[in-house]
């Protein structure tokens, strides 16, 4: 094998390892951007009392945003917690990248054991239910940032560079 070749061979071993070294910094990075259409429970909840005097429950959200009680879809969404899937892979010289929940992972809320079923029902929404979607704004957002994916982008783009001019510079 000659000095170029093997040259180019670490060349490449090198800029693999740095784009999967990038897309493995994407999951963590995706929890902060979904977390932001999350709603922690900063709400008050319980009977209130109108002007008119009578007694009612105040509605639990009215906003766009996703209310957590038990910040179980928030855990969900966080790498290596309970009901998570983010997994980076290197399949026909492409990184798959997953990221998200597992629906049919059992959560204790409240007094109460369910599934993360819920968390579908809030991103898809339901006859009876407006859509309160995290994860596709979360991803947008992401994707449109510049301190998010184009970053990334760029931070890997000096790492080549860098691995280049180490190699033949």
């Amino acid at each position: 094998m000659s000095d170029i070749s093997q040259r180019l061979a670490r060349l490449e071993r090198g800029i693999l390892a740095a784009i999967k070294d990038t897309a493995e910094s994407i999951p963590q990075e995706l929890t902060i951007y979904v977390g932001d259409y999350l709603q922690g429970p900063q709400m008050k909840t319980g009977m209130v009392t109108a002007k008119s005097g009578n007694r009612y429950f105040k509605p639990l959200n009215r906003t766009d945003r996703l209310r957590t009680l038990y910040g179980n879809i928030q855990r969900a969404i966080t790498p290596d917690e309970k009901g998570n899937i983010s997994k980076v892979e290197l399949r026909n010289g492409k990184f798959d990248i997953e990221f998200g929940y597992d629906p049919q992972t059992m959560v204790k809320s409240g007094t109460r054991n369910q599934s993360l079923m819920y968390a579908v029902y809030n991103e898809m929404g339901t006859a009876r239910a407006k859509a309160r979607p995290f994860l596709r704004p979360g991803f947008l957002d992401y994707m449109r940032d510049a301190n998010g994916f184009k970053a990334l982008i760029r931070e890997l783009e000096t790492t080549i560079v860098d691995e280049f001019m180490q190699e033949f510079g």
